[in-house]
């Protein structure tokens, strides 16, 4: 019997110790926004670096929005704008394709 509520124990104690509850904190470089860069003859008038997009803009074309942990395709298509975002929203880079 003792033994059953030692096993049990530490099953439970394994169970809870297995995952974290929460996520834990990006490490501090994660954290820094890294400079604006563009492609050259990529950019899109409008997006200021480090800002947000504004609420109001459109791009011209196809542009696609890429966030952090997004699944991004590598086709490349011709005269399509990627513009990368970091966890706060604001952009980071625009690229072409």
């Amino acid at each position: 019997m003792i033994v059953m509520g030692l096993l049990g124990a530490m099953a439970t104690g394994m169970a809870q110790g297995d995952r974290p509850s929460v996520l834990p904190p990006l490490p501090r470089a994660i954290e820094r926004v890294q400079p604006v860069e563009a492609d050259p003859g990529c950019t899109l008038a409008g997006l200021t670096p480090g800002k947000p997009v504004p609420g109001t803009w459109r791009g011209e074309g196809r542009v696609r929005i890429i966030r952090p942990g997004d699944q991004v395709t590598m086709d490349f298509i011709e005269g399509r704008r990627n513009i990368h975002l970091d966890r706060h929203g604001n952009v980071v880079r625009v690229t072409c394709g």
